[in-house]
């Protein structure tokens, strides 16, 4: 999937990648596009991070304030919570 078909204000977490991986691509629209539960296993470097980072970008794009240009940032941060939390090496 290409970064440019992604929502204008998401493309700011992507700098650098024209277009996600396979395994991101599988997994694009239910972790940026839907509530629904996920579990993804693959191997280290198999791009997991960015897989969690699109569940995140599902949640701030559900608390974006109204009427927020496309390109524009505005979130209502009193809304949610997220936690993330990650190893600092693989195991």
């Amino acid at each position: 999937i290409e970064i440019s078909s992604l929502p204008a204000w998401t493309h700011g977490s992507f700098k650098g990648m024209d277009k996600l991986n396979r395994i991101q691509s599988k997994m694009c629209d239910v972790a940026l596009k839907s509530s629904e539960n996920l579990l993804l296993c693959a191997p280290t470097g198999a791009g997991k991070t960015n897989v969690a980072w699109l569940t995140m970008l599902n949640i701030l794009g559900q608390f974006r304030k109204p009427n927020t240009p496309e390109g524009e940032l505005s979130f209502d941060l009193d809304a949610f919570k997220i936690i993330f939390v990650a190893p600092m090496k693989a195991l």
